[in-house]
């Protein structure tokens, strides 16, 4: 069995950075490189192929969720970025997902983290402490499909005025949430290069 693209189904209230649609120009073209820089980098993922790319700012979040920018913008929410890989494989992790985002301060990054939290809390019975950054959350589902037993698992978390989301899916075994967690690490060692605020 091939595993394709999947992403951990999480609701809409909880969405981090999405796909959102092409032609919206960033407002914070520097921040937007930042944000690009905090994500997994292709050497860090070998064997998996881009399949999608994108800055996500908050206007493109506000068109997508027909919401007003406010919702995002009132824990300061500056911009974000979003990177999909993804390989064809019948074993381990086919999808990996990471979304970033950048805060004016640690301050509105821990209220949005904590407001994020206390939902995945509410939709996830598999949730707990994943120790990476200020404070994190690691959740996942299992399923079977056609005989194999699936995994979606993602890790929440944030460090100073970074919020990240780092994802995986494809067959489940022992090695699939360590890896997501070296992968969560990687995305923190970006953070720290670039230089976290506890303001």
């Amino acid at each position: 069995m091939t595993f394709r693209r999947s992403i951990v189904g999480v609701p809409l209230t909880l969405i981090l950075a999405i796909a959102a649609p092409a032609g919206l120009v960033a407002s914070h073209p520097a921040q937007a490189v930042q944000a690009k820089e905090l994500i997994l980098q292709t050497a860090e993922v070998p064997r998996f192929k881009v399949a999608e790319s994108h800055i996500v700012t908050n206007e493109q979040l506000a068109h997508a969720n027909k919401v007003g920018v406010s919702i995002f913008t009132r824990e300061g929410r500056v911009t974000g970025y979003r990177i999909v890989y993804h390989r064809s494989t019948t074993s381990g992790i086919a999808t990996i997902t990471n979304t970033d985002a950048i805060y004016s301060s640690a301050a509105g990054a821990h209220r949005a983290y904590t407001e994020y939290a206390t939902g995945v809390l509410k939709s996830f019975i598999r949730a707990q402490s994943a120790h990476v950054g200020d404070e994190s959350l690691i959740f996942s589902h299992s399923q079977p499909i056609r005989g194999t037993m699936a995994i979606e698992a993602a890790i929440a978390f944030r460090a100073g005025q970074y919020r990240a989301y780092v994802a995986v899916a494809g067959t489940e075994g022992p090695t699939v949430i360590p890896q997501l967690v070296a992968y969560a690490q990687l995305v923190f060692k970006h953070m720290q290069r670039a230089g976290i605020s506890t303001r």
